[in-house]
């Protein structure tokens, strides 16, 4: 009789368990409902990313974050893991301490960053270095050339492997992905077209050297000409271990290895002023967010025009009279024109109005005031598109293929078209681009 009692005893124990087992079950799967379904309503109440473990209600892998990340970005993040999958596996030409070096960290805020060249690594410096500065509120308030000095932000460079392991997970990691595409286009205005002459010096004499049949002589000392054909046969042999590392020119998954770290974040060149003011409220900077939610597009446009005149005229003596790489300043002011006109801040239609005659003699801020003055010119959204599908235009089919396979894993981690019919056409000729590349 006794026995008959106790079975009983642990009958209804088990049964217990098993409805408590269940009942909980369902409690995590409602969480995770929440999590994939709602998309995030921002208050003043907003919770700091403080404490985490304390106030977490969200689980990524073995993580606790104490807010609900919105949709978006869990269905980036879902299509990063899933494309990781059938990724082949290939050797990195991305060293280590490259890689390191482009993890910005705050340890405070529980925040890693993969900073990444032409997909606003500048910005990020800057936001990174003004975090815990009480005298600053915006990432547009240090200068661009400031945000590079050695010590303003801290990163991962140097740092041990149990803090390495520690900070990563521990922290929200971030990073931003941009269309391979738009982003060596954009890589070649800014390196080649704009007046940027250690650039020219250092890469482009080379490229010129080497992909150029009968290159002239001073082309070959300069290296202020090189083509957007020229270059993309470049960036496809510096894929293949054939050129000098540059992280430029490195593909976002070599950059950032997602596939390892699992990013818990995707912003994206496309949405970054949505992507960057969610990351704001996130890290709780009320200054920042109030100051750039309704000024960004203003401050950065005045911004990119600022170091556009700071760096013409920091190379101006190695411009015109050491090197004599362009015939006189007001050339190289028509290429820093011709730049910005063509990342779409300035209207191809608009003219550089100063005459030949003031521009040798013409100060930075007569300058900034020339450019501010061109933004009462409508600048249609079509002529940057323009602009980069005329440079495409003009590249061989085989180097598009051989770039597009370059840049296959951008492609399939992060959502974007590998064969763009308006590159990859191939009814339209392949010409030498004139309209947009002529910097006269």
């Amino acid at each position: 009789m006794g026995s008959i009692v106790r079975r009983k005893r642990r009958l209804k124990l088990a049964v217990t368990a098993t409805l408590t087992s269940c009942v909980l079950y369902i409690v995590v799967q409602a969480s995770f409902q929440i999590f994939d379904r709602h998309e995030i309503h921002f208050s003043d109440d907003w919770i700091p990313r403080r404490n985490i473990k304390q106030f977490g209600n969200i689980h990524l892998e073995n993580k606790t974050f104490a807010f609900m990340i919105p949709q978006t970005y869990v269905k980036r993040r879902n299509r990063m893991i899933d494309s990781c999958v059938s990724l082949p596996p290939k050797p990195s030409m991305y060293g280590e301490e490259l890689f390191r070096q482009h993890l910005l960290v705050d340890r405070g805020r529980h925040l890693v960053f993969c900073g990444i060249e032409k997909v606003g690594l500048t910005f990020w410096r800057r936001f990174f270095s003004i975090l815990n500065d009480a005298h600053k509120s915006s990432p547009f308030d240090i200068r661009a050339f400031d945000a590079y000095i050695p010590g303003t932000v801290d990163t991962m460079y140097n740092k041990t492997m149990r803090e390495y392991n520690h900070v990563m997970t521990s922290s929200l990691s971030v990073m931003f992905s941009r269309d391979p595409f738009e982003r060596i286009f954009s890589a070649y205005v800014d390196k080649f077209v704009s007046p940027n002459i250690n650039f020219w010096i250092d890469k482009g004499t080379g490229i010129i050297r080497k992909y150029r049949k009968f290159p002239e002589f001073s082309s070959l000392r300069c290296g202020n000409d090189v083509t957007f054909a020229e270059f993309v046969k470049y960036v496809v042999n510096h894929a293949h271990g054939q050129e000098k590392v540059d992280s430029h020119f490195v593909t976002i998954t070599e950059h950032c290895r997602p596939c390892h770290i699992r990013y818990d974040v995707i912003g994206k060149m496309a949405t970054f002023y949505n992507d960057t003011m969610f990351l704001i409220r996130t890290v709780g900077h009320t200054k920042m967010r109030d100051k750039l939610q309704d000024q960004f597009i203003d401050a950065y446009v005045r911004d990119q025009f600022s170091h556009s005149v700071d760096l013409l005229f920091f190379y101006k003596r190695d411009l015109v009279d050491r090197h004599k790489c362009v015939p006189s300043f007001h050339t190289a002011q028509q290429r820093m024109w011709r730049a910005l006109q063509l990342r779409g801040l300035i209207s191809l239609e608009t003219k550089y109005p100063i005459k030949r005659s003031e521009r040798d003699d013409i100060s930075k801020d007569q300058l900034l005031q020339v450019l501010f003055n061109s933004l009462k010119d409508r600048v249609p959204r079509v002529h940057k598109k323009d602009a980069m599908f005329e440079a495409y235009a003009s590249v061989d089919f085989v180097d598009l293929h051989k770039l597009r396979d370059v840049f296959r894993s951008d492609c399939d981690l992060f959502d974007y078209d590998c064969s763009p019919s308006s590159i990859f056409n191939q009814s339209i000729p392949r010409k030498y681009p004139d309209r947009f590349f002529n910097f006269e």
